[in-house]
């Protein structure tokens, strides 16, 4: 009865059906059933009645793969960090395969956790991901990266990148770099650089634009001049500002020597 009930569309009907016939101690572990009333409730938006049957079965029941999909695929696409980092938790935790899961929606539950600044559970599902041979794309290992860097935690995301065997792409590393010279200082930049290279970072002319840049308002000109010279010997051609700022440091250099 519960089956037709919810073909038709009666849904808060099979829940008190349901409700009914436990309150008499008469348990429905019914997979297809809960699946079913689930997947309804999404399909016409009562997302919270969705989420309430799930909690009532949750431990009890497993759903079938599509439901907790389409749940899951819901709840990224509204937002809901929580209960979208707890589902897929529960998905693992219950034995599904991640390459099941819509990769879209996987990586959407990352990239939501990294924006909250939930940085230890990102970094989590992406080693499931690994564990499934799943690379997350850059845009998902850059919000990682980002919350690392909102976090000023750097030593943590070298080791991520390490875990990972991957190193950050250029417009990721770029901001790295920043946030640690504007953080830091150019004097703990630069290890950090030494270490992202090691990893397989490529410079570019925007990254030693930012150590020149960094160098010159910390008034280290030697230093800029040592960018200035490896980003010539790489064959990058420095931005016009880079120049300008060590001209302009050179001068005001003088002038105090005077």
């Amino acid at each position: 009865m519960a089956s037709m009930l919810v073909r038709v569309g009666l849904l808060r009907e099979v829940e008190f059906l349901l409700s009914t016939m436990e309150s008499k101690g008469v348990s429905l572990d019914s997979q297809e059933i809960y699946s079913d009333l689930i997947e309804g409730y999404v399909g016409i938006g009562e997302l919270d009645r969705a989420i309430s049957v799930y909690d009532q079965i949750r431990g009890r029941v497993v759903p079938s793969l599509q439901c907790c999909c389409v749940l899951l695929d819901q709840l990224v696409g509204m937002r809901k960090t929580e209960l979208a980092f707890q589902v897929c938790s529960d998905m693992a935790e219950m034995g599904f395969d991640l390459r099941d899961v819509k990769k879209a929606t996987f990586e959407g539950v990352i990239r939501l956790l990294g924006r909250d600044g939930k940085i230890q559970e990102a970094r989590n599902f992406v080693m499931k991901a690994m564990a499934f041979k799943l690379k997350p794309s850059n845009l998902v290992l850059n919000e990682v990266a980002y919350g690392y860097c909102e976090k000023k935690d750097f030593d943590d995301l070298m080791s991520f990148y390490a875990e990972i065997k991957c190193a950050p792409e250029v417009m990721a590393g770029n901001r790295i770099m920043h946030s640690l010279c504007s953080h830091f200082g150019t004097r703990r930049a630069e290890p950090y650089l030494q270490e992202l290279e090691i990893l397989g970072f490529n410079p570019d002319e925007v990254t030693f634009g930012l150590m020149i840049g960094w160098s010159c308002r910390e008034r280290k000109l030697k230093s800029a001049f040592v960018y200035l010279s490896e980003m010539l010997g790489r064959h990058l051609n420095p931005h016009i500002c880079n120049q300008r700022g060590i001209y302009g440091g050179y001068v005001e250099a003088c002038w105090e020597g005077v």
